[in-house]
């Protein structure tokens, strides 16, 4: 993994403090990780962990399951539409979801982090329900997150453009 520097912080991509690091002891790899290793805080870990299991419940087409992520007054807001508050609105949002693509499946691509930021890059793919176009689209959600990794508020993106043009591609 490659790693960045800053003010004697050993900062990973995701911008996790690794170590500090003495001033005798910058340079000279003192606690750096040998070829080939890396070195992964165990929040990041859990966030990574977490991540993937958001991508199979929205796999798993169980709204209850998208919704469980979320804290009670938890809020999703995608593409700058209507922010959705709370547990139930979300679910049926999923809900929504699973009507258009019967067959949804979602991949967690990438997750980086910033204190009790993330970011969750994810990749959708189905079968439009109606059109039965298959659509495969990229785009991520910026997660604020408690202090148990549950979500508080997510900022949802996608190219809606480029859904539009996949489902009716076929039509």
């Amino acid at each position: 993994m490659q790693n960045y520097h800053t003010k004697h912080y050993k900062y990973n991509v995701q911008t996790q403090p690794i170590e500090a690091k003495s001033q005798e002891n910058i340079g000279n790899g003192a606690g750096a990780p040998k070829m080939g290793e890396t070195q992964m805080s165990a929040e990041y870990a859990k966030l990574k962990q977490i991540a993937s299991e958001y991508a199979e419940a929205w796999s798993s087409h169980s709204p209850e399951a998208v919704a469980s992520f979320y804290t009670e007054d938890g809020q999703i807001e995608i593409n700058r539409g209507q922010p959705l508050k709370g547990r139930d609105a979300i679910a049926q949002m999923a809900e929504g979801f699973y009507a258009s693509f019967p067959d949804l499946k979602v991949h967690c691509d990438e997750v980086r982090t910033a204190g009790s930021h993330a970011i969750f890059a994810w990749t959708l793919e189905g079968h439009h329900a109606e059109t039965k176009s298959f659509v495969k689209l990229a785009g991520w959600e910026e997660w604020e997150l408690d202090d148990q990794f549950k979500i508080k508020s997510s900022l949802g993106w996608f190219d809606a453009a480029e859904e539009q043009r996949q489902i009716s591609r076929d039509a």
